[in-house]
């Protein structure tokens, strides 16, 4: 999967149509292929790399996408959404968070999406709240 596509995200939201160009271009450089559900502008993005399955609705109003990690192996699922207001940034973060069961991965991944130097290399992880 690729982590450092060619342009950060821009800090603001989506200045195109939808509010989702730079999320479903990130799908895509992580080789997620979308599929139209064949009655709408409504697409859901898969990959065989992991269970993960992004849907982008354009029909809701406003327009929404959802990161839908479906109950496997005993664990339950869940369901993360945001709305194409969502600055561009934080959508990146929160795919990234899913697609990454560590956090370590999950922030380097994001810090590289979005443009920016990951945590200092010299930190000490902190324990757990919780």
């Amino acid at each position: 999967m690729t982590t450092n596509p060619s342009a950060p995200a821009e800090a603001g939201p989506s200045t195109d149509a939808t509010g989702f160009a730079r999320l479903a271009q990130e799908l895509a450089d992580l080789d997620f292929v979308a599929a139209d559900d064949g009655q709408n502008r409504n697409l859901a993005y898969a990959t065989t790399d992991s269970p993960l399955v992004i849907t982008i609705d354009h029909d809701a109003q406003p327009p929404v996408a959802r990161v839908t990690n479906p109950a496997r192996d005993g664990e339950p699922g869940w369901v993360v959404s945001f709305t194409a207001d969502t600055p561009q940034h934080t959508q990146l973060i929160a795919l990234y968070a899913a697609i990454n069961a560590d956090p370590g991965p999950a922030i380097d991944s994001a810090a590289a999406a979005v443009g920016v130097e990951p945590w200092g290399a010299g930190t000490q992880p902190v324990a757990p709240v919780g």
